[in-house]
This record gives C-alpha cells, structure tokens and sequence, in this order.
C-alpha cells in the first residue's frame, strides 16, 4: 500500500514495509522519516518528526522548505 498524505501542511508518503510496518516519509525534508505498527502511528512520529527536522535546520540556518499551498499548516 502506498499512499500520499499531508502533515503540517507538507506532503507525506505511506508505505508498508516487509515487516508490516508502516513507514512514513516526507518527500521535501531530507532523511525526514518515521515509522509506526498503525497507519494512524506512523502519522503522529512523521509528524513529530517534521516539527524536529524543521527546528533541527532552523538552529543551523537551512532554508526551510515551503509548506503545501492551501493548507492551513494543521494537515487538513
């Protein structure tokens, strides 16, 4: 299963690994990734895990990469 959501108004890929694991990934924020046993898992830690990567390059000056427009930045 592989699927396109959004996160914090960034594009997020799901997937299920071998294992049955759903991953998670967001295409715009390199090695911006996570993992969950539940689908619904796995969209709270890439989305946890975009707030770090954000604040992460932030702190060392990166450009940021610009959310999806016409989002309202909650994901929906």
């Amino acid at each position: 299963m592989d699927t396109v959501g959004r996160a914090l108004g960034f594009p997020v890929l799901h997937e299920v690994d071998e294992t049955g694991m759903y991953v998670a990934s967001c295409p715009l924020i390199r090695g911006c990734y996570s993992q969950g046993d539940t689908l619904a898992e796995a969209e709270g830690n890439i989305r946890e895990c975009i707030l770090l990567c954000l604040e992460d390059m932030e702190e060392h000056g990166e450009e940021l990469p610009a959310r999806v427009a016409g989002t309202d930045g909650t994901g929906g």
